[in-house]
Parts: structure tokens; C-alpha cells; sequence
């Protein structure tokens, strides 16, 4: 008997960690994670994906390729039209969403038609809607806080969603009575209304899930050695009032050599959307993660916690377990940060307070 196909729709490179792990973790079956790789413009050269297990096939596609084909045709467009807004399609309709798959990334009709296990991180997606699709119940894997969060909904939304048995004043991840299950990495502070759907995310750690994530770091850097070691997690602060560059990089530098005197061995991740310029002159000081790598990836990559550092960045919430997280701002950052690049005794303070021997050890 052929093993179960796991199919899973990744728009970011988070999602794609999070496919490949429990890929690692259920071996015994099938698993192709369909990375659309035009959602944030990112490519992976910073991956190596020529080592991956014989039971995952990985497709690298666009969002562009798939609304083009299917507007190519009448048919396609009442599809893209009915998943838009999360209509069913019968199954004689759905041959454009097939030969795009079987072109795209190899996964036979056959495998589409015995319906696979579906796994999306956001379900409200276009091209998770469109995958909806193909099969009658899906998964969805946790894709950050939103998972924890009440969205609320516009005034003439409560009637519809009411008559739909819906919350009627917000929505959640995984409302859709379609999706069965909503794995998260802390299921108990799922919301109420699916809290019952609520499954503990059991593969991102282990010896299974270090080894692949080492084989996808395409980096000669060795990290995550050394009982020393942390990492300082970047962000653009200069979009905070009154904070230029200049000023975002003397904060850093002051970071840096404080970390300095403490012994610590500095590892620089980036943020994804700044300029690795702008970090040039932290190059003798510091050793530089690979950018395109998520950090999550990077936390889950080392044998001890280590300690991440930031300024007032999320870096390594929901990851507390394998990771020491430490921000140096937890109040009012639009106000305090601003006043630290006029006032070094008060930024010296916050230095002291937070970036001890005790706190990073």
C-alpha cells in the first residue's frame, strides 16, 4: 500500500521548516511541501535542499504561475472565482487546479483524486483556498501569534458569519469546519472556539529534527557550540520617530561590546527586510547568520537553549523552551528607544540591567 501523501502549502520559509520537521518526524509516509516562493520574494540559496529524505519532494513555484493558468480558461476562472470565497467546486471542475499541480510539482492525478492530507499555516490565503480545493478536511500548522489571537470583524460581517454558526464579532485561525485539526506549539492558549481542535506540535525537536536542520544549513559558520554563544536579532528601529541609521548602528555597536566584555560570542541575524550594509561595521565583531534561514530554524539547530538578544523584537516568542529570549525594550519602544540614542547613561542602564553574566548564562 502506497504511504500517505502529505501535501502542504508554504508561503514563507518558516512554513517551510515547520513542513520539512515533521516530515523528519513521520517518516513512514509521504510528505511535499509546495513552497510559493514570490510570496515574500525570497529564493534558498542559503538552504541545501539536495539531502533531503527519499520520502520528501519539494516543489519551488509562484503564486504568478498558478492565477495565470487558471484565469487561462473559463473554467479556471469560475474556480479561482469560487475560492475566493470559500465555495465548493465539484470534483468535474477541478482539472485546471490538477494539470497546474501535475506540471508544477509532480504529484500525480492519482494521488490528488485518493484526496492527500492537506497542511496550511493560513488558511485565508489565495493559494490555500484554492488547494481547499481538492479535499474534503484539512490541518493547519501554527503560522505565529495570529494563531492565539481574536480577529475582529467588521460590523456587517456578524449577521452572515452568525447564520454560518460562526463567532459573530471575531474570527480565528481554523474556524472553518473543514479544518479538523490546528497544531500549534502551545495548544492550550488556542481561542475557545477551537480549542477542541487543538493538537501539541510534536516535531520540531530531537535528534531527527537537529539533524535536518543542520543538513539544511548551507553555511560553513559552526554555531551553536559553545556554552558562550548567543544571538543578536536585528530589526529597523530608524522606522521609529527621530531614529536614523546612524543611530540604529551606534545602538548596535554599543550592544555588541558590551556583549564583548561579558565574553560572549556574538552571531548577527539580520532581519530580512534591512540592508546587510548597514551592519558592515559589526563584521569584525560579530559572526553573521545566514539571512534566509528563519530563526526558529537556527534556535532549533543548536543542543542548549541559547540566548537571543533584541531590542523589542519578537525573535523566539513561542519558542521559549529552546531559547533564552531577552529584550532590552519591554514598554513604550516608540518612546524609550528614541531617547536612548540622546542619553547614553539611560541606554548604559538598560545595558546593565538586562545583559548580565547571570541572564546570558
Amino acid at each position: 500500500m502506497q504511504p500517505k501523501l502529505n501535501i502542504y502549502i508554504c508561503s514563507t520559509v518558516r512554513h517551510l521548516l515547520f513542513a520539512l520537521l515533521r516530515a523528519a518526524r513521520y517518516d513512514d509516509q509521504q510528505h511535499h511541501p509546495i513552497f510559493f516562493s514570490d510570496y515574500q520574494e525570497i529564493d534558498l540559496s542559503d538552504w541545501d535542499l539536495t539531502r533531503l529524505p527519499g520520502n520528501v519532494h519539494y516543489s519551488d513555484v509562484t503564486r504568478h504561475s498558478l492565477r495565470v493558468h487558471l484565469k487561462s480558461s473559463a473554467t479556471g476562472n469560475l474556480v479561482y472565482f469560487l475560492a475566493m470565497r470559500n465555495l465548493a467546486v465539484p470534483g468535474f471542475l477541478r482539472d485546471p487546479i490538477h494539470s497546474w499541480v501535475s506540471t508544477h510539482t509532480g504529484i500525480s492525478n492519482d494521488d490528488l483524486v485518493n484526496e492527500p492530507a492537506l497542511w496550511l499555516f493560513n488558511e485565508r490565503n489565495k493559494m490555500s483556498r484554492v488547494f481547499r480545493l481538492l479535499v474534503k478536511q484539512f490541518a493547519i500548522i501554527e503560522d505565529g501569534e495570529g494563531n492565539y489571537r481574536q480577529l475582529k470583524i467588521k460590523w456587517w460581517q456578524w449577521a452572515p458569519r452568525m447564520l454560518l454558526g460562526r463567532t459573530a464579532r471575531y474570527r480565528v485561525f481554523g474556524e472553518d469546519p473543514r479544518c479538523k485539526e490546528v497544531w500549534a506549539l502551545k495548544p492550550e492558549r488556542l481561542p475557545h472556539a477551537v480549542k477542541n481542535k487543538g493538537r501539541e506540535i510534536d516535531f520540531i525537536a530531537g535528534d531527527s529534527a537537529r539533524t535536518l536542520i543542520r543538513s539544511l544549513l548551507n553555511t560553513e559558520t559552526a554555531f551553536g557550540t559553545q556554552s558562550n554563544e548567543l544571538i543578536l536579532a536585528t530589526q529597523p528601529i530608524e522606522l521609529l520617530p527621530d531614529i536614523s541609521i546612524a543611530q540604529k548602528q551606534q545602538l548596535y555597536a554599543r550592544i555588541v561590546q558590551h556583549l564583548q566584555q561579558l565574553n560572549c560570542t556574538v552571531f548577527l541575524k539580520i532581519h530580512p527586510s534591512e540592508d546587510p550594509a548597514d551592519y558592515h561595521h559589526l563584521d569584525e565583531i560579530t559572526r553573521q547568520l545566514p539571512g534566509k534561514v528563519p530563526l526558529e530554524a537556527l534556535i532549533l539547530s543548536t543542543a542548549i537553549p541559547i540566548p537571543v538578544v533584541s531590542i523589542m523584537s519578537t525573535a523566539g516568542m513561542g519558542f521559549e523552551q529552546y531559547c533564552r529570549r531577552i529584550q532590552l525594550c519591554t514598554t513604550s519602544y516608540s518612546q524609550d528607544v528614541p531617547t536612548w540614542t540622546v542619553n547614553e547613561n539611560s541606554f548604559q542602564e538598560i545595558l546593565d540591567k538586562y545583559l548580565t553574566a547571570e541572564a546570558l548564562g
